[in-house]
């Protein structure tokens, strides 16, 4: 099994690393309080963590970033 995190778990974990509980992880997310357990049980198990403290503490692999599409009309600003 991979042990990254998808996109919507990380939003997970950043906010239940801030201390929210579940009802208000699921508000600020607009997603069930049944789908908020659901990311957690999943970080949990990825993050071989058997509580929530113990998984806000832990470094859990992101899922790797897409890279930017050159050809997508987006402007990149670089800074030299």
């Amino acid at each position: 099994m991979a042990k990254t995190a998808t996109e919507r778990e990380r939003e997970v974990l950043a906010l239940l690393r801030k201390g929210m509980p579940n009802k208000r992880i699921a508000h600020a997310l607009a997603i069930s309080e049944c789908t908020v357990k659901i990311h957690v049980r999943n970080l949990l198990t990825k993050a071989d963590c058997t509580n929530r403290t113990q998984l806000a503490m832990s470094q859990l692999p992101h899922s790797p970033t897409p890279p930017e599409d050159p050809d997508n009309g987006s402007v990149s600003l670089a800074v030299s």
